[in-house]
């Protein structure tokens, strides 16, 4: 009697093993499923011109793959467009329009679940060089804006220009703390005192990765020029 009880319990082990197997599909049952490797979701704003892009790029080794309802944005169909050695775009370009968060990009997988792709990105207004007298060559400067710090996926871009022509570069990737930047002596020292102009932009890059796609998020604004002077 023992010895069959063993057994049974021994066959509904196996059985739900079984079972747990089945109902965890492998990456090639995945890749069947969704045929798409990466995607890409990208937008970017101009501030000087208004002008909003929005793109949704989806790669896949079939050559016959769709999304048959395409890629909406904030609820707007987004134009579809096959590329070489890419696979499908979706694309618009808004002209003279406010720039308005959260931004959204909705589909339907291949497999039927509908996707949502949200975009963020910190609140940063009214960007001003904050040290006194403007960018000194011995001193350096800072950047300071209203609105939230950079978190550590966001990026700054600067072009500092004097009036001769000649420019200066400054990187700067991950969260600050605070709402201002200290901008380095090293590179203002390279230019001519006199007046000086700053073009800014913002990046926001995350990749996610699962074992058989990629996603990649990416939001970059382009301030409008700042004016200052340089001492």
């Amino acid at each position: 009697m023992l010895k069959q009880l063993f057994i049974v319990i021994g066959l509904g082990c196996a059985t739900m093993a079984c079972q747990s197997q089945q109902a965890k599909p492998n990456a090639t049952q995945t890749a069947a499923a969704n045929p798409i490797k990466r995607a890409s979701f990208y937008v970017r704003y101009l501030e000087v011109r208004r002008e909003l892009q929005a793109e949704a790029r989806f790669w896949s080794d079939s050559a016959s793959f769709e999304l048959p309802e395409g890629v909406q944005f904030n609820g707007a169909p987004l134009k579809a467009k096959r590329l070489p050695n890419i696979g499908l775009e979706y694309r618009s370009v808004q002209d003279r329009v406010a720039f308005a968060l959260p931004y959204t990009f909705t589909y339907i997988e291949p497999d039927g679940k509908v996707a949502k792709i949200e975009m963020q990105m910190p609140t940063i207004q009214n960007l001003r060089i904050a040290s006194k007298g403007g960018l000194l060559r011995d001193k350096g400067g800072v950047l300071a804006w209203d609105g939230q710090p950079l978190a550590s996926e966001d990026a700054l871009h600067i072009i500092i220009t004097d009036a001769a022509g000649n420019s200066a570069t400054i990187n700067y990737a991950g969260a600050t703390g605070a709402t201002d930047l200290t901008l380095p002596t090293v590179e203002i020292s390279t230019l001519a005192k006199g007046k000086a102009r700053l073009s800014i932009s913002y990046q926001h890059n995350v990749t996610e990765k699962t074992l058989t796609r990629q996603n990649i998020r990416t939001i970059e604004y382009y301030f409008d020029e700042i004016e200052t002077t340089i001492q």
